[in-house]
């Protein structure tokens, strides 16, 4: 494949003057067993030189395809759909086509898809492409991922007490939280995950089925007071190079990365409280409203930033899957009847190689991304 290398120059000099990294591997080494959102894609990328330009001045939505409804306070720009995108015959379709294609899942259930059925999943994926593509105002080009990554969360068994202790971080969020920019990816500015199952919340009275959101421990809810007060940990990881919580060498309880992840255990704990009517905190706690986990319905997509405007990663959009708990003294509880799995589909916006001549030229793009983002679905 021909190589570019004076745009391949350009970005990793840019990139390694004004923030340190490499962008041949993560800032603080390799993480042992990559983060759930984590995407291999080739750093080595050419030019798109098939596709249409790339331009946020000429890509306009023509038609409202669903409307994005805010979920956050900028600067963290989140958003979801107001209504599925795809229906959830199709949504299960996309599940068996991606396990299919996966020797790890365990697939067994599943019935093996014809030339016809697999023709028609990647119709729809196809056709979910283009519905980002339109939604985020950014159109696909030969830079980016071209399949999407596939990520499925298995329903594990937790007891009672493990609630309260101070190891339920590890079982919520056994892969921590990250920022989309990991591994010196910043020019992935936009990532978009579409949900393929429904939230499995259940509660019988002996077993309690919670987790299996998306959390974003830093995000004020939309019309909320904002509040930046909350901001440290993940400022202080990201002046230091680290993009990934798991990654922070320091990890005692009281690190950044420790105390960015309490922070999502925090909106776990609140959110539970309100669906059970107990209390997850003790003596003066005050639960805080700051953070939003987004929980999963089959069809609806979200899409977030990840870069700020002066085109650095943003503090605020770190983020992280949680596992779905199933919370119950039964050790001999049936996973497969309490809930089946969590799967998503995730992709990733990109801006292209040739339009970062330098520094500014990259911020000048993820502003006019970020600013039709504003102005179409936070204007009204």
């Amino acid at each position: 494949m021909k190589v570019t290398l004076f745009h391949l120059t350009n970005v990793s000099f840019l990139l390694t003057v004004a923030f340190g990294w490499n962008l041949s591997q993560s800032p603080n080494g390799k993480v042992t067993g990559p983060p759930s959102l984590f995407a291999v894609n080739s750093l080595v990328r050419s030019p798109s030189t098939t596709e249409p330009g790339y331009d946020h001045d000429t890509f306009r939505t023509g038609d409202r395809l669903s409307n994005m409804i805010p979920l956050s306070n900028p600067p963290l720009l989140l958003l979801q759909s107001s209504s599925p995108i795809i229906s959830r015959q199709e949504c299960n379709l996309l599940c068996q086509y991606f396990e299919q294609q996966e020797p790890n899942l365990n697939t067994s259930n599943h019935p093996v898809l014809d030339k016809n059925q697999i023709r028609q999943a990647e119709d729809i994926l196809c056709n979910v492409r283009h519905v980002i593509d339109k939604l985020t105002n950014c159109p696909s080009h030969l830079d980016e991922m071209p399949v999407p990554r596939y990520i499925r969360y298995d329903a594990k068994l937790t007891s009672r007490d493990i609630l309260q202790s101070p190891d339920f971080v590890n079982v919520l969020l056994p892969d921590g939280l990250h920022v989309d920019t990991n591994n010196g990816k910043l020019f992935r500015h936009i990532t978009a995950i579409l949900y393929l199952t429904d939230n499995g919340f259940a509660d019988d009275g002996k077993t309690i089925v919670a987790g299996g959101g998306t959390s974003f421990p830093l995000a004020v809810p939309f019309g909320s007071h904002r509040d930046n007060t909350r901001n440290a940990a993940a400022n202080n990881l990201l002046s230091r190079g680290i993009h990934h919580t798991k990654a922070d060498g320091d990890q005692c309880v009281e690190s950044d990365g420790r105390n960015l992840e309490k922070l999502s255990i925090d909106a776990y704990c609140r959110d539970l409280e309100h669906c059970l009517g107990l209390s997850m905190v003790s003596g003066d706690q005050i639960m805080s409203e700051r953070g939003i986990r987004v929980m999963p319905s089959a069809g609806k997509l979200i899409y977030f930033h990840n870069v700020g405007d002066d085109g650095t990663p943003d503090p605020t959009s770190f983020h992280g899957g949680e596992e779905l708990a199933v919370i119950s003294d039964q050790s001999e509880l049936d996973l497969n009847t309490a809930l089946q799995h969590k799967s998503i589909l995730v992709f990733f916006k990109e801006i292209p190689v040739e339009k970062i001549e330098d520094f500014q030229s990259f911020v000048t793009e993820v502003n006019k991304a970020r600013e039709w983002t504003v102005k179409e679905y936070y204007s009204y």
